[in-house]
């Protein structure tokens, strides 16, 4: 397993503190006034396996299935039941617990700000990505 790994970008007013697991925000302050604007744990590893979905990239599914399931065309997704008789936030496919691997750190205009691509490869034929 990777290591936990955080990205941080800032200007005069704000901080970010990105983490590869879950692609999540740790961290955003305010810095004039030197004050969080989002929840966080105080420790990296608070992260590993803790079950609130804390400031981290939900998907594929951000939401609840009723029996786990649900069809699309091409025929019937089964994602398997982790809250009771539902799948919730996609289960063992889910995103905030897998590690991401941060592509480029994109410097925007002067009046914008930078964004972040991280990208997952998952045993699908697919890769997700998330910006920040």
């Amino acid at each position: 397993m990777s290591q936990l790994e955080t990205t941080r970008l800032e200007n005069e007013f704000l901080r970010l503190t990105t983490l590869n697991l879950g692609a999540r925000i740790h961290r955003l302050d305010l810095l004039p006034l030197n004050r969080p604007l989002v929840l966080s744990y105080p420790r990296l590893t608070d992260y590993e396996g803790e079950p609130n979905f804390l400031n981290a990239t939900i998907g594929p599914n951000a939401n609840r299935l009723a029996g786990g399931h649900f069809d699309l065309p091409d025929g019937p997704q089964e994602w398997g039941c982790n809250e009771g008789e539902k799948n919730l936030h996609s289960g063992a496919l889910a995103l905030h617990q897998r590690r991401w691997t941060l592509d480029r750190v994109q410097q925007q205009a002067a009046d914008q700000a930078p964004s972040l691509t991280y990208t997952i490869e998952m045993d699908q034929p697919v890769a997700y990505q998330a910006q920040v």
